[in-house]
């Protein structure tokens, strides 16, 4: 089993407004096994209502509420969530952990939310967002 670690910052607590229900499914889409550390990942709703034992209405309404709030970004018609300040928390910073990034971006289905990572990438993360530009054919000239 892989362990994957994320930084989840103690102002989740006070940020924002949140009903118990909206924490909890925040700190899902934070520490679930889909999400990648970069946060742009394939998540259908279906996978997080059987993951959180919950209705897809119940997790719909949730998501609902985490985008209201610009914690995430969802698009429902590819299945792939965008924690929108993933990367300003932890921007994948090694040559490998770039191309581990960019691979996994690579793998998504088409997503509109690709153009607005890539528009997050280039605040906090200009080594990943050069290599979005300018493809995996960066990987053997930065090694």
């Amino acid at each position: 089993m892989i362990r994957r670690y994320y930084r989840v910052g103690p102002t989740i607590w006070t940020d924002h407004d949140w009903d118990e229900e909206t924490r909890y499914a925040a700190f899902y889409v934070l520490t679930c096994e889909h999400r990648t550390v970069e946060g742009l990942f394939r998540l259908p709703v279906s996978y997080a209502a059987h993951d959180l034992g919950w209705t897809t209405k119940r997790v719909l309404k949730a998501f609902a509420q985490l985008e209201a709030d610009d914690f995430i970004e969802y698009d429902h018609d590819a299945n792939v969530c965008l924690i929108v300040s993933a990367l300003k928390w932890q921007a994948p910073k090694t040559t490998n952990h770039i191309t581990a990034a960019v691979r996994a971006l690579e793998a998504l289905p088409a997503t509109r939310l690709t153009m607005r990572f890539g528009q997050l990438a280039a605040v906090h993360a200009d080594a990943l967002a050069h290599r979005m530009a300018h493809g995996m054919n960066d990987a053997t000239e930065a090694a």
